[in-house]
Parts: C-alpha cells; structure tokens; sequence
C-alpha cells in the first residue's frame, strides 16, 4: 500500500493486486463466511453497506485485467494498472477495511487462512497495521 495524497477525510491510496484481493477477501469473510452476531458494532458500518462495499472492492479487483464500468459508492477509483490500482478513500471505508482484516486475522485459523483468503497471514497483518495507522492518523 502506498499512499499518494491526503485531503480532508480522505486519502488517495495505490494498492497492489494482492493487497486488494486481501482487502476483497476479507470484506467476503465477513459478510458471507463469518459469524457476525453484531456487524455494526464489530465492522462500523451496517451489513448491508459492507456487502456493497465488497461488490466495489470486487469490481476494482476484476478490472485489474479488464476495465469494468465505475458504479461505486464508497470506493472513487483513480486509475487502473495491471500491477495496482489507485483510489480515493474515506476516514470510514480505512476503518471498515481495517476492521474486517482484524476480524479474519484473528478468528480464521492459522490452517485455514491461506485456503479462504488466498494470501499470506502475515501480509494481512501488515496491510491491517498500515490502514490502522493511516486511519488512526486521519481522525486526529
């Protein structure tokens, strides 16, 4: 993850491929795979916003290899490359994001992580730390 700009509530963030993909997968865990008794408590935002939250990240992670039309509501894209993407997200979103991959990090178990989230347990670890802070950093 790397960060391009900050504006207001907002930040302009480039993600690579795998960090979008642990960013989608963890938005599906929670929304479709998890036992989540109270999501808006525990995520931030009500269900129904994060199962759309997790049809934009699915979008952008689709036009990596080929552009599909930009509806999002939560998600302003910038720009697409094969490598990453580039987009604009809110203090909220940073939160959600952060949220779902505590959630996934800490109730998936070690054995299964690598299988339900396709990436490495340690790398969502990582990116989870980085929006924390740049979220933590934005709400000051």
């Amino acid at each position: 993850m790397e960060l391009l700009a900050t504006e207001n509530d907002s930040v302009t963030l480039s993600f690579t491929v795998l960090e979008l993909l642990a960013l989608k997968n963890s938005l599906n865990e929670v929304c479709h795979g998890l036992n989540m008794p109270n999501f808006l408590c525990s995520i931030g935002i009500e269900c129904v916003d994060g199962k759309a939250l997790l049809e934009e990240f699915f979008h952008l992670h689709l036009s990596i290899n080929s552009p599909v039309e930009s509806t999002e509501r939560f998600v302003q894209r910038i720009s697409i490359h094969q490598d990453y993407v580039t987009v604009s997200l809110t203090s909220t979103v940073l939160r959600v994001l952060a949220n779902s991959l505590n959630e996934v990090y800490i109730r998936l178990d070690k054995r299964e992580f690598l299988t339900r989230m396709r990436v490495n347990r340690d790398d969502v670890f990582t990116l989870m730390q980085e929006i924390s802070q740049l979220h933590n950093t934005l709400t000051k």
